[in-house]
């Protein structure tokens, strides 16, 4: 997350779960970020195509947004979740 500090980006996550889980997650792994909830009605996500319906889940995507609040990269659901960062990271410092 240093990086992306320096980068002078935020770095926000959402689920559809409620507050409280939400927070636990935070605390047990440590996240200094916002989590945006989507409970109950999941908006933003079906908006931007997340949405699984079936499971009540979102999809595993990132969305590289610029200052300008364009997105700039989707990154798609992978294997390896440590991928997503370290992409997004790699946009965001290509503007530099």
């Amino acid at each position: 997350m240093d990086e992306f500090e320096k980068a002078e980006t935020v770095v926000i996550a959402s689920s559809p779960d409620m507050g409280p889980a939400q927070r636990a997650f935070a605390e047990h792994c440590g996240v200094n970020y916002l989590i945006g909830a989507g409970y109950p009605n999941h908006e933003a996500a079906k908006a931007l195509g997340v949405f699984n319906p079936d499971r009540g889940s979102y999809k595993r995507v990132s969305f590289v947004i610029d200052k300008a609040g364009v997105i700039q990269e989707v990154i798609e659901d992978r294997e390896d979740v440590m991928e997503h960062p370290a992409d997004a990271l790699k946009t965001v410092q290509s503007w530099q």
